[in-house]
């Protein structure tokens, strides 16, 4: 099975996308970028949060020079618990969080942001979809989709992570 993987911005002046914006086969790695085009008018992007959808088994994110990095995680279901490396694997990501350090370190607003992720798909698509985009069970034009919500928010000075 084939996966096509797609982002939603939650904010209305956000058009945050995925690069390249192409499958992988269940069970299988793919490659991805996280594209920021700039911050809103005079703010500067300081703080991303990638809603995970189900039927991811894990991620990778880069961590850009000056940015931390934080995942969050859930119990994955039985069926979806797997060994990696000799390890048993219970939780799956639920949200990959980047903060700017500092407003210097900050994407501003007259430059691109491009942020790596290496993504592991699930062999199973369960869950519904929820009003976050949480679900892995989604049809969009005939192939199965998962939807990535993503949150930018931006600030104008030191006073970072300013929800807009």
């Amino acid at each position: 099975m084939t996966l096509a993987a797609l982002l939603i911005a939650s904010s209305p002046m956000a058009h945050i996308s995925m690069v390249p914006n192409y499958g992988a086969a269940s069970g299988g790695y793919f490659m991805t970028h996280v594209k920021i085009p700039h911050g809103h008018g005079d703010l500067h992007t300081s703080k991303m949060i990638l809603h995970v959808p189900r039927g991811i088994a894990s991620v990778r994110p880069e961590a850009p020079h000056g940015w931390s990095v934080n995942i969050t995680t859930y119990d994955l279901a039985p069926e979806d618990r797997y060994v990696s490396h000799g390890t048993a694997v219970t939780t799956g990501p639920d949200k990959v969080i980047w903060t700017s350090n500092s407003l210097d370190a900050a994407l501003f607003d007259d430059h691109l942001g491009l942020i790596a992720l290496q993504l592991k798909l699930l062999c199973s698509f369960n869950d519904p979809v929820a009003d976050d985009y949480s679900g892995s069970n989604s049809i969009w034009q005939g192939q199965h989709t998962l939807w990535f919500k993503i949150e930018q928010h931006s600030s104008a000075d030191e006073a970072l992570a300013i929800d807009h």
